[in-house]
């Protein structure tokens, strides 16, 4: 393994810890906005608690998170595909093959993975 892919895999699992807290807090004020509408709250009332500040603010927060999440995730797959490729010598077919993705696919994640690593490289 490379320490980019073991990183990439790393950042991942933080931002889908981040995405899950959020979640978390958003299923909660769905919770309690499911209650009110089995007590006596009127619509209005529902309404504005789903579309407060609190709410709104907490809406961003989880699409944030999970934005994070599928930007981590991408840069796994371009990571991996660069050490199936570099590392363990396979073409881009055999790797596309592995991964279920079209050759195209493959060849844009590397080139991508190519690029990132010379960017991180410049900037540190």
């Amino acid at each position: 393994m490379t320490e980019e892919l073991i990183s990439s895999i790393v950042d991942a699992e933080r931002a889908a810890r981040a995405a899950m807290k959020e979640l978390e807090a958003t299923v909660s004020d769905l919770a309690a906005a499911y209650k009110q509408t089995l007590s006596n709250s009127t619509a209005q009332e529902i309404v504005q608690g789903l579309l407060g500040q609190d709410h709104l603010k907490l809406r961003r927060a989880t699409y944030r998170a999970i934005r994070d999440y599928e930007r981590a995730s991408a840069h796994i797959r371009e990571s991996l595909v660069r050490v199936l490729i570099d590392n363990e010598h396979l073409s881009v077919s055999e790797v596309a093959s592995r991964l279920t993705i079209s050759r195209q696919l493959t060849s844009r994640l590397y080139k991508q993975a190519k690029g990132l690593t010379t960017r991180r490289k410049r900037a540190t």
